[in-house]
């Protein structure tokens, strides 16, 4: 691997070496709490994870301070697959998410919960699914036509803010329409849609405020292609 694209994919590098899975009795016990909580969930895509809904169901777990993560603070990586999956004519529903969420509790978790899911075990879901990926790192997901037109279904981990890396990453899921690019479960909370990809993926992280958006990719990932049923 080339240099430059070892630091350009250095954030995606990172979470993938974070990831530690959640104990398996507290996988189990949230799989069981999650399948009832989720019954009422709101039906067709997740739009806005930051829902008093949200609290209710779980992702992760803090051994330290005993302590269970709600889904509404880290879950938008299982949340961009979930909006994916049925963009891509899956099954949904609640066992369909309880069930991502307790795949990536054992499988792409980062700290536990702390820092969400890793970008790479978004990506690695779909390749096992059978579906044709593609994935850029940094600011090569801005170029112009950057991926095939073939591709219709993004999932896109951005920095919020490039300016302060603190403010940590968000991950969304991207469907192009002939009316754009629409973000799912964008950081400000409601559908958003932009002329180009780049421009979406720019706004992928941004909150809704007036400061302008400077979301930076860390990486994304272009779905296509038949897509086998799992659980």
């Amino acid at each position: 691997m080339k240099s430059y694209t070892i630091l350009k994919s250095f954030p995606a590098l990172l979470y993938a070496a974070l990831q530690m899975p959640a104990p398996s009795a507290r996988r189990a016990l949230h799989y069981r709490k999650n399948l009832e909580a989720l019954k009422h969930m709101p039906p067709g895509l997740i739009e806005n994870q930051h829902t008093v809904f949200w609290d209710g169901v779980h992702y992760g777990y803090c051994p330290l301070f005993h302590r269970d993560f709600p889904a509404s603070k880290n879950f938008c990586g299982p949340a961009a697959v979930y909006n994916a999956c049925l963009l891509l004519g899956l099954p949904a529903g609640p066992v369909r998410l309880a069930a991502l969420l307790r795949h990536f509790e054992r499988k792409g978790i980062a700290l536990r919960g702390y820092a969400g899911t890793a970008p790479s075990a978004l990506c690695r879901y779909f390749r096992e699914l059978g579906c044709r990926t593609e994935t850029l790192f940094g600011d090569d997901a801005l170029r112009p036509e950057a991926f095939g037109k073939e591709y219709r279904i993004f999932l896109a981990t951005v920095l919020k803010d490039r300016n302060r890396i603190t403010k940590g990453l968000h991950s969304v899921c991207i469907s192009a329409d002939p009316c754009g690019f629409r973000i799912h479960n964008a950081s400000c909370g409601h559908v958003t849609v932009f002329p180009t990809l780049p421009d979406a993926i720019r706004n992928a992280g941004h909150d809704g405020s007036r400061r302008p958006p400077c979301s930076l990719p860390v990486s994304v990932t272009a779905i296509a292609g038949a897509a086998r049923k799992k659980r």
